[in-house]
């Protein structure tokens, strides 16, 4: 990881966040998740790695909207895809020459974020961001 680079665990919190109604309010866990989804199928999409169509994350959503009726009340549009192209404007916006792919990306208790990525070149393990690498020592 470069100097220019920040933990992707925390580039997706702040890009999550900035597609709720109330971003700096705690969403339900069902948004964050949902969100969080969002972020990481923008992140993927914008530097040309493969992420999911609308199809095969629809499930997931139905499942959190049954949790959560009122789970697009929190997000500043109802359409996940709108939601995805934000993400990505945000991303090419905010951080340009991050290449990195997202792998796996999600909570862990205590409400932590975990992310695991590589380099598009890279067949190496996956990162961890330190902060988790740290916690499981």
């Amino acid at each position: 990881m470069t100097k220019m680079e920040k933990k992707l665990s925390e580039i997706m919190k702040e890009m999550a966040e900035s597609i709720f109604v109330r971003p700096t309010a705690p969403p339900s866990a069902e948004a964050g998740q949902a969100a969080l989804l969002f972020a990481h199928l923008a992140w993927n999409r914008e530097v040309g790695a493969s992420a999911p169509n609308r199809d095969a994350y629809a499930s997931l959503l139905e499942e959190l909207e049954r949790y959560d009726p009122n789970l697009w009340s929190e997000f500043l549009h109802t359409d996940p895809e709108a939601l995805i192209d934000r993400l990505r404007e945000y991303k090419a916006l905010h951080y340009p020459k991050d290449r990195r792919q997202i792998l796996v990306c999600g909570t862990v208790p205590p409400g932590k974020i975990h992310v695991e990525w590589v380099y598009p070149t890279s067949a190496a393990k996956p990162k961890r961001s330190r902060a988790r690498r740290r916690r499981m020592r």
